[in-house]
């Protein structure tokens, strides 16, 4: 099986921060995400030519585009909760989340655009 790709990462992790009542570490996302996975040891210990873990690489970019879209919130370093946009989102009627859907919020759509606030 083929380490999960980041887009693939989104959903479940959208799902696993709407269980949380608090903020959680990112650190306990990627472990929690694992053990969720169908993925075995050599295949969660991949790693990328620059050293970098592809897992915790793939959850990191999941997460990160969630943020830019405004669905995840990082309310200090290493921790995220979903966002009160995320929290409206009903999660259990999508099948996916993909860069076509996060491209409906403005912000990650700037994001992917290259444009800034000062522009």
């Amino acid at each position: 099986m083929a380490v999960t790709t980041y887009d693939q990462l989104m959903l479940p992790l959208m799902k696993l921060l709407a269980e949380q009542t608090a903020p959680i570490k990112v650190s306990e996302v990627v472990e929690l995400l694992a053990e969720c996975s169908k993925l075995s040891n050599d295949e969660l210990e991949q790693t990328l030519p620059s050293g970098k873990n592809i897992f915790k690489d793939r959850v990191a970019w999941a997460k990160t585009y969630l943020v830019k879209a405004g669905l995840i919130d990082q309310p200090k370093r290493g921790f995220c909760e979903l966002s009160t946009i995320g929290q409206q989102l009903d999660l259990k009627k999508l099948k996916s989340i993909t860069i076509e859907f996060l491209m409906q919020y403005e912000s990650f759509a700037n994001y992917k655009m290259g444009i800034t606030k000062d522009t």
